[in-house]
Formats: structure tokens, sequence, C-alpha cells
């Protein structure tokens, strides 16, 4: 008799425990499929960043070659004035 109420007692205990338990196992379960997203999309974004900085670095650079001819400095190829 004591036994078969402490077996009750026991499965209350767990159908009491048990939906909060799968509740939260399933919000951590989502949180970090939700944060691998957000890191994806934020490793991304550095990602153009960083491919937009070069692709300035770029375009400067080449102007920079575009321009260094047309010195006077540079067309009359004077060693001591281009040092």
């Amino acid at each position: 008799m004591l036994r078969t109420r402490f077996s009750i007692l026991r499965a209350r205990l767990i159908l009491l425990v048990l939906p909060p338990l799968a509740l939260i196992l399933y919000t951590g379960i989502d949180q970090r499929r939700l944060a691998a997203l957000d890191g994806s999309a934020e490793a991304l974004r550095v990602a153009n960043i960083a491919s937009y900085n070069q692709q300035l670095l770029i375009a400067h650079a080449k102007g920079l070659l575009r321009t260094l001819p047309l010195l006077p400095q540079i067309q009359e190829a004077t060693p001591s004035i281009c040092s």
C-alpha cells in the first residue's frame, strides 16, 4: 500500500516536472539555432565590409598609379628629385 502511494506520487512528480523541462530544452535548442543564424549573418556582414574596404584601397591605388606618370618629376626621370 505504501509502495503504491510512492509510485503514484513519483508518477505525478514526473508528470509535473516533464513539461517544463521539455519546454526549457526546446527553448534552449531554438535559441542556439537563432544564435548560429545571427553569427552567420554577422560574419557575412563583416566580410562584406572588409571586401568593400579592399575595393576602395584598390581603386585608390589605381588612381595613384594613373596620376604618378603625369607628375613632372616622374616625366623628367631625375633620380634626385624622385627620391
